[in-house]
């Protein structure tokens, strides 16, 4: 560290007397001359980065001369990045008039799609250039398009026995031909079908995924996944979503009542319907075992359905039950009908007191 401080002091004292020596041969130095040569002046080589084409999730790594130009100490005091996409940093951060170093740009393409245009400021004391800023551009491509970008297929609610398809369709310009392959899937659930692009673009292949109208009432998250031929992105999974109704429904599953306070009054309605119209039931009883909490039921005039009203007040604070689960309360809330494939329906009723 020594040796670096009486290597600037020498570096300016050479300056010192490259002035003076020109004051000798040509007269005398004008004052504001001498009062502006004492400064440091950074320099970028190159001064920006094009990474041109490239793909998604890639990483990329240069190297950039930043050098002191400058009669005085150049002190390079923070780098900063427009995001996390794009990391620097330099071995050294004074440079003495005349010396150099390298920044070391790491940029990762990430899933960004299309152009792209971040930079890297270096704060420096030089007074013409304090922030200095390297551009970084790129155009990111994916290996494979995907229709619809997200890659997530919902059927939505759907009747028993109800058939419904949903498409998905990929492109890519690496291969010649895209070839795709299901390779993950619950075939009892799904059917997954391959089929050509109608124009005949070997590039361009699509799914048909149905959900299979066997499946049973409830809720469904499954994973499709695709093997692929191009090598950088060999697979592409998509999230395929639907409800099977039951012959009868709740309006909600979970009532959650989040943060209350000690006493506050608590009421929500449920409502209790058959997803076929051709089904008939009625509603024999409700139950909660939340304390401080009541439901009734009364069936809608004119519909096959029945509304139920959940109505109490949130526990006091020192309440044992409040002490005993640190003020998360949570409870069921029960609907019987006379229904014989569904005698029994549940809602989960949860809040949490502010204590």
């Amino acid at each position: 560290m020594e040796y670096r401080k009486i290597l600037i002091q020498f570096h300016q004292l050479c300056w010192l007397a490259l002035l003076l020596s020109g004051s000798l041969c040509g007269g005398l130095v004008p004052a504001e001359t001498l009062a502006q040569a004492d400064r440091p002046c950074i320099i970028l080589q190159p001064e920006s980065l094009d990474f041109g084409v490239v793909h998604q999730l890639e990483h990329f790594s240069e190297e950039v001369n930043v050098r002191n130009a400058g009669t005085a100490v150049l002190e390079i005091q923070q780098i900063t990045t427009s995001c996390g996409c794009a990391v620097a940093e330099t071995a050294i951060e004074q440079l003495a008039p005349g010396e150099a170093t390298v920044l070391t740009v790491n940029f990762s393409s990430k899933r960004f799609l299309g152009p792209q245009s971040k930079w890297i400021r270096l704060h420096t004391n030089d007074p013409d250039q304090p922030v200095c800023e390297l551009p970084i551009y790129a155009d990111v491509r994916v290996p494979i398009e995907v229709d619809p970008q997200k890659r997530r297929l919902a059927f939505g609610k759907l009747q028993p026995g109800e058939i419904a398809t949903r498409e998905a369709w990929l492109r890519s310009a690496v291969v010649p031909e895209l070839e795709i392959e299901p390779t993950v899937f619950k075939p009892d659930l799904l059917t997954v079908t391959i089929v050509p692009d109608p124009d005949g673009n070997p590039q361009r292949i699509g799914m048909v995924v149905q959900a299979s109208p066997a499946a049973p009432s409830g809720s469904y998250r499954e994973i499709v996944r695709l093997q692929t031929n191009v090598p950088t992105m060999p697979q592409v999974d998509f999230e395929v979503s639907w409800d099977v109704l039951h012959s009868i429904e709740l309006s909600h599953y979970h009532i959650d009542f989040r943060y209350v306070k000690p006493g506050q009054k608590l009421l929500r309605k449920l409502r209790v319907w058959a997803a076929d119209p051709a089904v008939t039931f009625s509603v024999t009883g409700v139950e909660i075992d939340l304390p401080s909490c009541e439901v009734k039921a009364e069936p809608v005039k004119g519909e096959n359905a029945t509304l139920v009203t959940l109505e109490g007040r949130a526990l006091p604070q020192d309440d044992p039950l409040v002490k005993k689960t640190a003020g998360r309360l949570q409870g069921t809330l029960r609907v019987f009908t006379d229904h014989p494939e569904q005698p029994e329906l549940q809602a989960k009723v949860t809040y949490i007191l502010r204590i």
